[in-house]
């Protein structure tokens, strides 16, 4: 029986380190791509959502405003990857409620995002 290759996560931003430990503890295994620590090209990030089979979206303030968030998940629903959202709604540590960074989201991606019925995590 030939091995399954490692599943890849495509990680946002966010408490990058603590997250990419609980998901190794969580998913022995699993290769945890976070996009700021090990992007080495910027021209290379549709590349690493192709190789990705789940991008996990860090909903906070600004995140849907980015240029290079907005690349990620454009690409991740072009090549109909799953989504998992993971909601920061302590406004302290860069959260809002739902209905705000709902409205920071670009109108024509709202519906894939917010209405498409993907696992989101508060």
């Amino acid at each position: 029986v030939a091995p399954l290759p490692q599943p890849r996560l495509e990680h946002g931003a966010g408490r990058r380190r603590r997250h990419q430990e609980c998901f190794q503890q969580l998913l022995p295994g699993c290769e945890i791509f976070l996009d700021v620590d090990d992007l080495k090209n910027i021209g290379e990030l549709e590349a690493y959502i192709g190789r990705s089979q789940v991008v996990l979206c860090f909903l906070s303030r600004g995140y849907l405003r980015s240029t290079n968030c907005l690349r990620e998940i454009r690409a991740a629903l072009e090549m109909g990857k799953p989504l998992v959202l993971v909601h920061e709604a302590d406004p302290d540590k860069g959260g809002g409620t739902l209905a705000e960074l709902r409205s920071e989201c670009p109108e024509e991606l709202r519906a894939d995002i917010f209405d498409a019925g993907w696992p989101m995590v508060v």
